[in-house]
């Protein structure tokens, strides 16, 4: 058997301990095609994504959601944990911005409603720090989803 053979992926697949890690099964997406695409339908619903972001650094909220616009699918729980500074909050403040994280948390909204229809397997969903907008409480999948915090 060659590391290319489908048959070795499939049973690599099936083990807990590879499906089970995020970060393998993160490394494998990056491989070929059809790995990628072997375990996209392995790990569906499988893994956590933690994202914490101090500060107006929606950016990061934005990269999470280029990336959810390819993985979604693979996400089972999905914690954002979102803080902004005192100078941060003195600043938004000043822009009369009292919804610093928005934009960012609309981007992820519009990643899960683009992978809606292919299968979201999101079972829990955490937003902390900032209220969830509409349009992402829109996307959730109701027949999946058993958390939201």
């Amino acid at each position: 058997m060659q590391l290319s053979d489908p048959e070795l992926w499939d049973a690599l697949l099936k083990n807990p301990t590879i499906t089970g890690n995020q970060q393998i099964c993160c490394t494998l997406l990056t491989t070929t095609r059809a790995l990628r695409a072997a375990v996209t339908n392995s790990c569906c619903g499988q893994l956590t994504v933690q994202l914490a972001v101090a500060g107006h650094r929606k950016q990061k909220l934005l990269k999470l959601a280029a990336w959810l616009k390819q993985h979604a699918g693979l996400v089972g729980r999905l914690e954002l944990q979102l803080s902004t500074f005192e100078h941060d909050e003195y600043m938004a403040e000043l822009e009369l911005d009292q919804r610093p994280w928005l934009d960012g948390l609309q981007a992820v909204a519009a990643a899960l409603q683009h992978h809606h229809s292919a299968g979201l397997f999101l079972q829990h969903l955490s937003v902390k720090g900032a209220p969830i907008p509409l349009e992402l409480l829109n996307v959730l999948p109701s027949g999946s989803l058993t958390s939201l915090q």
